[in-house]
């Protein structure tokens, strides 16, 4: 059973004024392609983002929290997502997203409920983005704050849609690390290498 993490007021309250701001001005129905009534939107699954360098990776740090992220429901369908992120340590408006990131995250999720659902033991989630890769990964943690896993979320290359145990998935990142080109370096006589 997904138990959804506890974000910062913060943070919620920003994207709760984001929200009726883009209602009030017809940005969310634009964005989504249908009309919104405020009594139709909820927020749900909120969920913490966090950023993992490749120096990270192989140096096994963990990734930096970078903010939260929010499912926006439309009549119990999600249609976007809502994030904020943290700037001098306040928390900011970061954006909506539609398509599919919004159908990969929901899949995530559904796929993380479904294979860990029939656990007695309550899980959270939180997404793990490795920006140098282009991977974005649902970390499942269980209930005693243990990594369960990682899904990847939406197409990642080689990795396959489950639950991949934290090694395998660094292993597997690594991998991933090393098959990037070398960025070419400049020559002495030219500083753009060009």
């Amino acid at each position: 059973m997904i138990v959804a993490a506890d974000p910062p007021g913060g943070s919620t309250s920003i994207v709760a004024d984001e929200l009726a701001w883009a209602i009030g001005t017809g940005g969310l129905a634009r964005l989504i392609g249908q009309p919104v009534r405020p009594e139709q939107l909820s927020v749900t699954l909120p969920h913490p983002v966090f950023a993992l360098s490749l120096a990270d990776l192989r140096q096994e740090a963990p990734p930096t929290p970078t903010g939260w992220r929010y499912l926006v429901e439309l009549d119990h369908q999600v249609v976007a997502l809502a994030a904020t992120d943290v700037f001098d340590g306040r928390h900011r408006f970061a954006g909506f997203g539609v398509g599919p990131p919004v159908a990969a995250t929901v899949a995530a999720a559904e796929l993380a409920d479904n294979l860990l659902g029939g656990s007695p033991e309550r899980f959270t989630l939180a997404v793990v983005e490795v920006y140098e890769l282009h991977v974005t990964l649902m970390r499942v943690t269980t209930a005693n704050d243990t990594a369960a896993g990682f899904i990847p979320v939406g197409r990642t290359g080689s990795l396959e849609e489950r639950l991949y145990p934290p090694a395998e998935i660094r292993t597997a990142l690594l991998e991933m690390a090393a098959a990037l080109p070398d960025n070419p370096r400049p020559t002495a006589g030219n500083p753009l290498g060009g």
